[in-house]
């Protein structure tokens, strides 16, 4: 739980720099209608709570690498749920962009694993 709690703080910190930096007109970040909140409410429930607890109870039926596995899934599943909910397209170059970083953080683990393990 320390991890994933860990994990979720820095993936927070690093969201609302970037977000601040990316949307500078202050009245963008006011939440108008009760939708709004709604879906921000419902994001920090379904987004947050809910991986963590599927996170967690993969880690105690399986290994790492099976959590791991199903990362690249929920790329595809961020992108159906955009095109059905939001109506908008996410363009390749973002979501090829995202899944090289996935993929490349996943060789450097499993090279530095390697490494401590000296397997060839």
């Amino acid at each position: 739980m320390t991890v994933v709690f860990l994990g979720t703080l820095c993936l927070t910190l690093q969201c609302m720099i970037f977000s601040l930096i990316a949307e500078r007109y202050p009245e963008a970040w006011k939440l108008r209608s009760g939708i709004e909140i709604a879906a921000v409410v419902c994001m920090a429930i379904v987004g947050n709570v809910v991986t963590a607890y599927v996170d967690t109870w993969c880690l105690r039926k399986r290994d790492p690498i099976y959590v791991a596995m199903f990362r690249p899934l929920g790329i595809a599943i961020v992108v159906v749920m955009t095109v059905i909910f939001l109506g908008t397209l996410f363009t390749l170059e973002v979501i090829v962009a995202g899944f090289y970083a996935l993929m490349r953080g996943q060789v450097k683990e499993n090279c530095a694993l390697r490494d401590k393990s000296n397997i060839p």
